[in-house]
């Protein structure tokens, strides 16, 4: 699958297991927007981007590209049905993108978003424990801040779940059924 900034100035693939790739970079051609104001705002943005990309995909005949998880923090493009054809798909995705615009961009990374950010995976932390869930304790609220502006990793009871499954101690959820039992934003 593709998130925006997943494949932004990597001259990213996404590899199918056959000898040729989606080329991702194509998408960087058509450039960025402006950080947006929200992670909210942000998803609501790749969601109308990627809706306006498969619709042309679509028009182009590759039907079997789809959007995952809309309005969702893992909302991204579907690839997994294409088999073969890989010049002619990453022209299409090169027209496609042309035709999208620019990708959506993450906000800036500001100390306002970082306490914003500390308070929702607080939140977060509290829903997970109502679902049955252990969560580790969470980081000072300054050090998430460095961290967090720092481009670190940061504390983040999503990993405490997605630990939890790999255990078996809870069952799967994707990401999609997390957020609808415990919306972060």
């Amino acid at each position: 699958s593709y998130t925006p900034e997943s494949a932004q100035s990597q001259g990213s693939t996404a590899s199918t297991g056959i000898d040729q790739d989606i080329d991702l970079s194509l998408f960087d051609s058509a450039g960025s927007l402006p950080p947006a104001a929200s992670d909210k705002e942000f998803h609501q943005q790749v969601t109308q981007w990627n809706k306006v990309f498969v619709t042309c995909m679509n028009d182009h005949g590759w039907t079997q590209i789809s959007l995952a998880d809309p309005d969702t923090p893992s909302v991204s493009l579907d690839f997994s049905g294409v088999d073969g054809q890989y010049a002619a798909l990453n022209a299409d995705i090169k027209a496609c993108a042309q035709k999208t615009g620019p990708s959506p961009s993450s906000p800036s990374l500001t100390s306002e978003y970082a306490e914003k950010t500390y308070t929702a995976r607080l939140r977060l932390k509290t829903c997970l424990e109502s679902q049955g869930y252990t969560i580790s304790e969470p980081p000072t609220r300054e050090s998430f801040t460095d961290n967090f502006l720092n481009a670190r990793l940061t504390w983040d009871p999503l990993q405490d779940a997605s630990e939890a499954h790999r255990k078996g101690e809870q069952p799967f959820r994707s990401i999609a059924e997390l957020y609808d039992l415990c919306p972060w934003e």
